[in-house]
C-alpha cells in the first residue's frame, strides 16, 4: 500500500513537471510573438541567450585550456566564431526595424463595403489595424476614380489599439451619383506636413482646393469605391 502512494505521487510530481515546462514553453512563445511586434525591442531581448551562450562557451574553452584538451578547445573557439558572426549578422540584417507604414500596422477599411450608396454625402467609416501607429500619422482621404485629386478628411480618427479598430468621418462632395474612392493612408514626415498645410490654408481660405500630388511617403493602405 506505501510502495503504491509512493509510485503514485511520483506518477504526479512527473505529470506536474510536464505541464510546467509545457507552460513556461507556451508563455515563452506568446512572449516572443508579442516581442516581434516591436523589432528594436526584441534585438535586445536577444542579447540575453546570447550572453548566456557566450559566457558558457568561454567557460568550456577555459576548462579546455586548463586541461590542454586542444582538439576540444579548438572545437569550442570554432562554434563561439560562427555563432557570434552569425549572431552579428541577424542584428544587422533580420532584426533591423522595419519602415512604419501600412503593412507595419495593417491597416484595412471594413465598413463601408465598397460600392455602397451613401446618402447625404457624409459617413461613418471603420476599419481595423494591428499596434498604436503615431499619432496623425492615419488619415482618411476622398479620392476621385482617376486618384489624380485627394481630399483629406479633417476629423481624427478614433484609434483604439487594444481592440485594434478605428473609425473616422468622411464628407462626398458633388452632385447625386457622384462616385468616389474612400481612402485610408498612412503618412510619413512630409505627408504630415502636406496634410497640416492643407488644413491651415483651407481653415484660413474656408476653401478646399484639391491635393493632385501626394509625397513619397504617403501610402494608400486601403480604399473602397463609394457612391454619393
Amino acid at each position: 500500500m506505501e510502495e503504491e502512494r509512493h509510485s503514485l505521487e511520483k506518477v504526479w510530481r512527473y505529470v506536474a513537471s510536464l505541464v510546467a515546462l509545457l507552460g513556461a514553453l507556451a508563455a515563452l512563445i506568446l512572449q516572443i510573438i508579442d516581442w516581434r511586434q516591436d523589432v528594436e525591442k526584441m534585438r535586445y531581448v536577444s542579447l540575453a541567450p546570447f550572453l548566456i551562450f557566450l559566457a558558457t562557451a568561454l567557460w568550456f574553452a577555459r576548462q579546455a585550456w586548463a586541461k590542454r584538451q586542444e582538439k576540444r578547445l579548438w572545437m569550442t573557439l570554432a562554434m563561439l566564431f560562427i555563432v557570434s558572426c552569425g549572431y552579428a549578422f541577424l542584428w544587422g540584417i533580420w532584426f533591423e526595424p522595419p519602415k512604419p507604414g501600412c503593412r507595419t500596422y495593417d491597416i484595412r477599411i471594413t465598413a463601408p463595403l465598397t460600392g455602397a450608396l451613401i446618402p447625404g454625402g457624409e459617413t461613418e467609416v471603420r476599419g481595423t489595424l494591428h499596434g498604436k501607429p503615431p499619432e496623425g500619422s492615419i488619415v482618411l482621404l476622398v479620392r476621385l476614380p482617376d486618384g489624380s485629386h485627394n481630399w483629406p478628411q479633417g476629423a481624427p480618427l478614433q484609434v483604439d489599439p487594444v481592440l485594434g479598430t478605428w473609425r473616422g468621418r468622411v464628407a462626398l462632395g458633388g452632385e447625386p451619383l457622384q462616385t468616389h474612392l474612400v481612402a485610408v493612408a498612412y503618412l510619413g514626415r512630409s505627408g504630415r506636413i502636406l496634410v497640416d498645410y492643407f488644413f491651415k490654408v483651407g481653415r484660413e481660405t474656408n476653401g478646399w482646393p484639391s491635393l493632385e500630388l501626394l509625397p513619397d511617403d504617403v501610402e494608400i493602405c486601403d480604399e473602397i469605391t463609394v457612391h454619393r
